[in-house]
């Protein structure tokens, strides 16, 4: 299936904190294919990119690590050649070592980071990156999955009370259960989630992106909201998440960013 069309948003609240430290991008161009004979470019293909990034909470600097790596991912990734995957891993190099000098100029920075989620859709479908623990879901027949890995110790605790080593209030109320196992911090990346292969979209689709603020939120709370919201514009969607967060008013609410992509009207390739 080809996309025709989609709709896009991105809304961000403070939540209860005192600063904004989530940032994201978004944006559609055309990329021409080469023809692997000729070396010439022969096709026009459109391509969508998006990125989300959640400042590490406590860290200087924060929201200048979310800021300066989605910019710098939204610069890099329609410039490079080859495969998605391809560009979607230079994007996130160039991206880390962008936070890095910006650390080796200005000591002061040193400790601060980010997380990381990056989306490219094209005709083949939707691919994505990610670091850390903000969120990518796919709303796809009705059904919400999430698509990406969580990079905090949250799963590991979870592994161990499955395995009966810990008990559940233990794995749930641990101290350091949202430290971040990996993020983008200037040094090496331990543990990255990539997908390699394309998963196709049709109408009906959404691509929800958000920061961890948005896991107030149960799955079944969330699952509920986008499936109420799927025939609505992005834009209402966007709302209608963040507004469900700030009615539910949890104490120390972190920041909420939330980038929809909604997947109007589909064709099959000629």
């Amino acid at each position: 299936m080809t996309f025709v069309s989609f709709q896009h948003a991105g809304r961000s609240d403070i939540g209860e904190r005192k600063r904004q430290e989530d940032a994201y991008g978004i944006k559609v161009f055309q990329r021409f294919d080469k023809n692997t004979s000729n070396g010439q470019s022969n096709r026009r293909c459109m391509e969508l990119v998006a990125v989300l990034a959640d400042g590490m909470g406590g860290h200087v600097g924060g929201a200048k690590a979310s800021k300066i790596t989605c910019g710098s991912f939204m610069t890099t990734y329609p410039e490079i050649e080859g495969s998605i995957d391809r560009r979607l891993l230079l994007s996130l190099d160039a991206s880390n070592k962008t936070v890095s000098k910006a650390i080796e100029k200005d000591p002061q920075l040193d400790g601060m980071g980010c997380t990381l989620v990056g989306v490219c859709v094209d005709q083949s479908g939707v691919h994505w990156i990610s670091v850390g623990d903000s969120l990518l879901y796919l709303y796809h027949n009705k059904k919400l999955s999430k698509l990406n890995e969580d990079h905090s110790l949250a799963p590991v605790l979870n592994n161990l009370r499955d395995r009966g080593e810990i008990t559940t209030v233990e794995a749930l109320h641990h101290p350091k259960r949202n430290m971040l196992r990996s993020a983008v911090t200037g040094d090496e990346i331990t543990l990255v989630d990539l997908n390699r292969e394309a998963i196709p979209l049709v109408k009906g689709d959404w691509l929800i992106m958000a920061s961890d603020g948005l896991a107030t939120l149960s799955y079944d709370r969330i699952s509920k909201i986008v499936s109420k919201n799927s025939s609505k514009s992005a834009d209402q969607m966007a709302q209608e998440l963040i507004g469900a967060v700030k009615k539910k008013a949890a104490p120390e609410q972190d920041n909420i960013t939330v980038v929809v992509i909604g997947f109007d009207k589909m064709k099959s390739p000629k």
